[in-house]
């Protein structure tokens, strides 16, 4: 790929076109076009298709039976990082992420796709979701970033269901067996897997929030005494236009004070993942082992 990558861009009542810088040509991660642009092609990857039952080729998809979610996979190996890409994108946005994260060589990456598509103008046609979002229900009134800190979101509970379903589905691989795995997401992504982890008791060896946010505080909040002692990282730019960057912080201390190993990293930008976030963590990668 070129220099210039995607990026989750600002999405009020429209999704505009927008760009992320990446390490190593750019990490790509989400990407939405705005309604006044020729609507977006349904997605259709390149990459060929693999079934779980069959040898995993170093990148390919791979249907599953407990979750019913397809999955872009690459290496196989003993141990599992999940990442959850963000609304309106695709696991394809992933896999440069391959070539710039450190991670030992018998780590399998796996990507799932979002069963929802997501359709304008909440969202580029074609794209894909993990729940179906309306913008302007989480805009607070008189203010134009998205707050989801007071609700529970309608879909995320089955999208929970189905990624500890996934999580199984990954640990019945051949050759799986370095416990449980990390689990992220970028934005929407980066709100489930937190949900994962604070309102189930699943086994995670560590957790990632890239540009995410507060969901549902009151049970999160509850549920984070569980998980005294995990260790998370957690990215946010201080210019996010569309996750608010002091919610990102309320989110942190609320980790922090109930005794979660939080490597907290700001940065000077937006709703991206910037070159300074990939290297700080595979620095947080590196001492989890």
């Amino acid at each position: 790929m070129g220099e210039a990558g995607l990026r989750l861009a600002r999405l009020d009542v429209v999704v505009r076109r927008s760009t992320v810088l990446m390490l190593a040509g750019l990490l790509v991660l989400c990407a939405c076009k705005s309604k006044e642009k020729q609507p977006a092609k349904p997605h259709a990857s390149p990459l060929p298709k693999a079934t779980a039952n069959t040898a995993q080729p170093d990148v390919g998809f791979v249907d599953n039976a407990r979750s019913g979610l397809r999955t872009l996979e690459v290496r196989s190996g003993s141990r599992s990082l999940i990442l959850l890409h963000g609304y309106g994108s695709s696991p394809e946005d992933w896999v440069q992420f391959t070539e710039t994260i450190r991670v030992p060589n018998d780590t399998r990456f796996v990507f799932p796709e979002a069963p929802e598509l997501t359709v304008p103008p909440d969202g580029p046609a074609g794209g894909r979701g993990w729940w179906r979002i309306d913008w302007a229900s989480y805009i607070n009134h008189g203010k134009t970033l998205l707050n989801f800190s007071g609700s529970r979101p309608e879909g995320i509970d089955s999208a929970n269901e189905k990624i500890r379903a996934l999580i199984g589905d990954v640990e019945t691989r051949p050759g799986t067996s370095e416990g449980p795995p990390i689990l992220g997401g970028f934005s929407q992504g980066a709100m489930l897997a937190a949900d994962v982890a604070f309102t189930t008791d699943q086994p995670l060896k560590a957790l990632i929030i890239l540009s995410g946010t507060f969901v549902d505080e009151a049970g999160w909040t509850k549920g984070m005494a569980q998980r005294k002692g995990l260790p998370v990282f957690i990215s946010h730019g201080q210019k996010d236009d569309i996750l608010q960057y002091r919610i990102a912080i309320r989110l942190r201390d609320a980790m922090k004070h109930a005794g979660l190993q939080v490597h907290w990293v700001p940065f000077a930008g937006g709703h991206e993942v910037p070159a300074e976030v990939v290297t700080a963590l595979n620095t947080f990668l590196a001492h989890l082992d």
